[in-house]
């Protein structure tokens, strides 16, 4: 009679086991649970506040116009930690636990801050330039210039773009389609700035990947001195090694 044997690798479910491996995922990747913490803890606190007072929080934390013209610093920093939108901005929780956790396991917590404030600053002020120059041409409605501009979703992306350079070549194509289409082909047919928003977070991202590629290139060239000697081989550069 054959014996049931349980099977190998599967999942185990019980709490005190997922405990067990959240507990070990935020001690490999801190600063992404930190991260997610602080978002879910601002997310309670303004779906406690009654409604008209959170869309007053929200429209002051938010990256518009008027915000970027009266308080630009305060407004790029708080404007990454707040979610708007409900059930629908906490759907993106676990794509950042993935996204973020996997670039600060790979370039460490500055390099990540760094890489999503890139982003996260780099579309937010692009965008404001194409719509201010929208309202001073009369393309754009200066109603744009307050309404609520909040979440992670630049920064998120910059990240994303970024970790095509982890990806291997022969994918590297695709995943870059995966990442900078969907919000082009959104701006294309919704001609919402948001999306234009989310285009530039995800060519900084990509710019950044490019970047990243040449510099390991560089680094792992052999450097080759005079007489086609290999330049780490020389009696100098090995007395300071």
């Amino acid at each position: 009679m054959r014996m049931l044997r349980p099977m190998r690798g599967r999942v185990d479910l019980e709490p005190r086991a997922l405990a067990a491996a959240a507990w070990t995922w935020a001690r490999r990747c801190p600063l992404t649970a930190i991260y997610l913490l602080v978002l879910v803890v601002i997310a309670a606190l303004l779906a406690l506040l009654p409604e008209q007072l959170a869309e007053t929080v929200v429209l002051h934390a938010s990256t518009n116009l008027r915000g970027l013209r009266n308080t630009p610093v305060f407004v790029l920093v708080t404007s990454a930690f707040v979610l708007w939108g409900g059930l629908g901005g906490l759907l993106l929780l676990p794509v950042v636990a993935v996204v973020m956790g996997t670039v600060e396991r790979w370039l460490g917590k500055v390099a990540t801050v760094f890489v999503f404030a890139l982003g996260h600053v780099g579309a937010t002020l692009g965008l404001a330039v194409v719509l201010a120059s929208g309202i001073f041409h009369g393309a754009v409605k200066p109603e744009i210039a307050t309404v609520h501009d909040v979440g992670v979703s630049y920064g998120l992306l910059g990240l994303a773009g970024a970790l095509a350079a982890r990806v291997p070549i022969r994918w590297r194509g695709w995943y870059t389609a995966v990442i900078a289409v969907p919000p082009l082909g959104a701006f294309a047919l919704t001609r919402d700035p948001t999306e234009l928003g989310h285009v530039m977070a995800a060519l900084i991202g990509l710019v950044l990947a490019v970047l990243l590629l040449r510099a390991v290139a560089y680094a792992s060239a052999p450097r080759v001195g005079t007489g086609g000697q290999d330049i780490r081989d020389h009696p100098i550069v090995k007395t300071r090694r």
